[in-house]
């Protein structure tokens, strides 16, 4: 599956039902409301946009949103990303999959989105 979803970001395919590919196209940033649907995304290969990250993502799961962080002057891609699911279990499931896979030379790393610190109140 894993594999698939690599090939289907690299080719540009969408497997994603019309209402999830015109979230994408909006530009959705939104995130799921249970914080173990949300996942952080390390290594992500510096062509990628944020509708690749959603090809490669969306067969684990219905998607609410998938992007790919870019520096706000130069409009370079950071390298890291994040992708929300609808429920945990898609969530768990694209860990498995895609955590450690290599693409275009980078291995990624997929993890659940740890919630920011609270502010220093001191």
């Amino acid at each position: 599956a894993a594999a698939q979803a690599a090939q289907a970001a690299r080719a540009g395919a969408t497997m994603m039902n019309t209402q999830q590919s015109a979230m994408m196209a909006a530009g959705n940033t939104r995130r799921s409301m249970n914080p173990n649907c949300n996942l952080f995304i390390y290594y992500v290969p510096r062509g990628w946009t944020d509708q690749e990250m959603a090809n490669a993502f969306a067969p684990f799961g219905n998607l609410v949103s998938a992007s790919v962080y870019k520096d706000k002057e130069s409009g370079e891609p950071k390298g890291y990303g994040f992708v929300s699911y609808e429920d945990p279990a898609s969530a768990q499931l694209a860990i498995a999959h895609m955590n450690g896979f290599q693409v275009d030379g980078r291995r990624l790393k997929v993890e659940i989105k740890k919630p920011r610190s609270a502010p220093y109140s001191g």
